[in-house]
C-alpha cells in the first residue's frame, strides 16, 4: 500500500471511485443537453430599419443646428418609444400573437433598438423563437406602429415623419446545440465539484485503514505484506502476478522470521477483511517451496475455505474434535500436491455447542501436536475478533499470528482493540498483512506520494522489525515496503 499525507489518500479515494465520478458527470452532462436541445427553441434574429425625417427645412446655420439637437432628442425619445410594452403589444395584435406573448417581457428580452452613426436612420433588431415567417411579419408590424407613433407626437414643437428603410431581415439563426452544450458541460463541471466535495467529506469522517504511515503511527505494528486489489480492469495478468507476489513477500516473512514457525493463525480484527484469501494464499504459496503445508479451517461459525480452495469433504473439524471421525478421514488432498485442508463443519450441527471451548479444548490442542509432527507448516483460518473470542485461545497455541486489515473497510478502532486482544493471548504477532490495497501507477502514483515523507520514522521502525527487508538487501530501507 503506498503511504502518503492526506492529499494522497485523497486522490486514492477519488481514483478508487473513478467510476462513481463517471456517472455522475455523465448523468449531468447527458440529461441537461438533451432537455435544453429538446427544449431550448430556435431563435431567429431580424433586423429593421426606419428614418426619421423633420417636415421643416432649416433656412439657416443656426436652424440647421437646432435641427440637430432636436432630431437626437428625438431619435431617443424614438428609441424609447419602440422599446415601450405598449408598441411591442400593438405589433404583436398585428400579427394576431397578442395573447401568446407577453408584451412587456418580450420588449425587455427581445427587443433593441439604436441609433446608426448619429445618423437619423434607427435600426431595429427583433429576437424571435421558432418561426421565421412570424419573425418577419412582426418586424415589419413594429416598424409601421413605431412610424404612426412618430407621425402623431409632436417632438419639441417639431413634427417628424417615419420611412421603412428595411422591412426586416435574418441576420442570424441561434440554434440550440451550442448553448445547450456549454450550458451541460456547466453541469458536468458542477457535478465533478461535488464529486470531490463528497470524497472530502468521506474522507474526512472515515475512520478505516487508508494509508501505510497512519497505520505505523497509530498502532506501532509493522505492515509485512500487502496484497493488491485485483480489478477487471487492465491487465489481468500481471494483476494476478502481483499478488503472488504479495503472497510470496507474506511467505517470507513467515520463513524468515526471527524463531523457527511451524503454525501461523491468520486473524482479523473484523468480517469480510480477505483473512480466508490471506489463509489461503499463504498456504499456497508455502506450498510452492515444496514444503508440506496443512490449512485448517478454523472459523466454524462463517466457514469459507472448501469454496475458496474447491475441495469437497466427508469430515470437518468440528467432526474431529467431537470425536466422531479420525484425523485421517478429515484431511482432504487438493490440486496442489503439497497443500492439504482440514474443512470447518460438515456433517456436525453447532447450534447447542460453545464453539469457542472446542476451540480452547485438549483435543484441539493434540490436533495440533499431531499435525505439526506431519506437516512442515500448519495455517490456521481462524474466527474475526469482533464475532467471537476464538481466534485469543488459537493464537496462544501456535508459533506466530498475523493480522488481516482491508484497506478501505477495517476501522483502525477496530484493530487497535483487536491487537490489545492478541497481545493480552500471549501469542506472538509478528505483523499486519493488508488487502484489497490499491496500486496505481503513472500520474495517480506520483499524486498520491505527493508530499509524503516515504522514509518516516516509523517506516523505519518497522523495516527494521522486519526481516523480510534484509532477504531482499533493503536494510537501507530506501525503497520503502517491499510488498509496493
Amino acid at each position: 500500500m503506498n503511504s502518503g499525507t492526506g492529499f494522497g489518500e485523497y486522490i486514492r479515494l477519488c481514483s478508487r471511485r473513478s467510476p462513481l465520478l463517471a456517472a455522475m458527470v455523465g448523468v449531468a452532462f447527458t440529461f441537461v443537453f438533451v432537455y435544453l436541445i429538446v427544449t431550448t427553441p430556435v431563435q431567429y434574429v431580424f433586423q429593421g430599419k426606419l428614418r426619421m425625417v423633420a417636415e421643416i427645412t432649416p433656412q439657416t446655420i443656426s436652424d440647421q443646428s437646432d435641427l440637430a439637437s432636436i432630431s437626437t432628442a428625438a431619435a431617443n425619445t424614438v428609441i424609447g418609444l419602440i422599446e415601450n410594452s405598449d408598441t411591442v403589444g400593438l405589433a404583436l395584435t398585428e400579427t394576431h400573437l397578442e395573447n401568446d406573448i407577453d408584451a412587456a417581457a418580450f420588449a425587455n428580452e427581445r427587443v433593441n433598438a439604436e441609433r446608426i452613426n448619429e445618423s437619423d436612420i434607427i435600426q431595429v433588431t427583433v429576437v424571435y423563437d421558432n418561426s421565421d415567417t412570424q419573425a418577419t411579419t412582426f418586424t415589419y408590424n413594429l416598424l409601421t406602429v413605431t412610424c404612426d407613433k412618430i407621425a402623431a407626437t409632436s417632438f419639441y414643437g417639431t413634427a417628424f415623419t417615419g420611412e421603412i428603410v428595411d422591412t426586416g431581415r435574418m441576420i442570424e439563426r441561434r440554434g440550440a446545440f451550442m448553448p445547450s452544450l456549454l450550458t451541460a458541460l456547466y453541469w458536468a463541471l458542477g457535478a465533478l465539484a461535488l464529486f470531490l466535495l463528497m470524497q472530502l467529506i468521506a474522507l474526512s469522517t472515515d475512520k478505516t485503514l487508508r494509508s501505510n504511515d497512519k497505520f505505523l503511527r497509530l498502532t506501532k505494528v509493522p505492515i509485512i505484506a500487502s496484497i493488491p486489489a485485483f480489478t477487471r480492469f487492465g491487465n489481468n495478468e500481471r494483476a494476478g502476478q502481483r499478488i503472488s507476489n504479495a503472497y510470496r513477500v507474506l511467505r517470507s516473512s513467515i520463513k524468515y522470521s526471527q524463531d523457527k514457525v511451524r503454525s501461523v493463525a491468520i486473524c482479523s480484527p473484523s468480517p469480510r477483511d480477505g483473512r480466508t484469501s490471506v489463509a489461503v494464499g499463504l498456504a499456497t504459496a508455502l506450498a510452492e517451496t515444496d514444503a508440506m503445508v496443512l490449512l485448517i479451517e478454523a472459523d466454524l461459525r462463517r466457514p469459507n475455505v472448501s469454496m475458496e480452495m474447491h475441495v469437497e469433504s466427508t469430515f470437518g473439524l468440528a467432526d474431529l474434535l467431537l470425536g466422531k471421525t479420525n484425523l485421517a478421514n478429515t484431511i482432504c488432498k487438493t490440486s496442489n500436491r503439497n497443500l492439504y485442508v482440514i474443512t470447518g463443519i460438515n456433517n456436525t450441527s453447532l447450534n447447542n455447542i460453545n464453539i469457542s471451548d472446542l476451540l480452547d479444548s485438549a483435543v484441539f490442542d493434540e490436533l495440533l501436536e499431531a499435525v505439526q509432527g506431519q506437516f512442515d507448516y500448519v495455517v490456521i483460518d481462524t474466527p474475526s475478533v469482533e464475532l467471537a473470542p476464538d481466534a485469543t485461545s488459537i493464537i496462544g497455541k501456535v508459533d506466530c499470528a498475523v493480522a488481516v486489515a482491508q484497506y478501505g473497510h477495517t476501522k483502525v478502532d477496530a484493530i487497535r482493540t483487536a491487537l490489545d486482544v492478541f497481545t493480552a493471548s500471549g501469542g506472538k504477532l509478528i505483523g499486519v498483512c493488508t488487502t484489497n490495497t490499491p496500486q496505481h501507477s503513472g500520474l495517480f502514483a506520483s499524486l498520491s506520494a505527493y508530499g509524503s515523507k516515504g522514509n518516516s520514522r516509523h517506516t523505519r521502525i518497522a523495516q527494521k522489525k522486519n526481516p523480510i527487508n534484509a532477504v531482499f538487501g533493503r536494510e537501507d530501507g530506501k525503497k520503502g515496503d517491499i510488498a509496493q
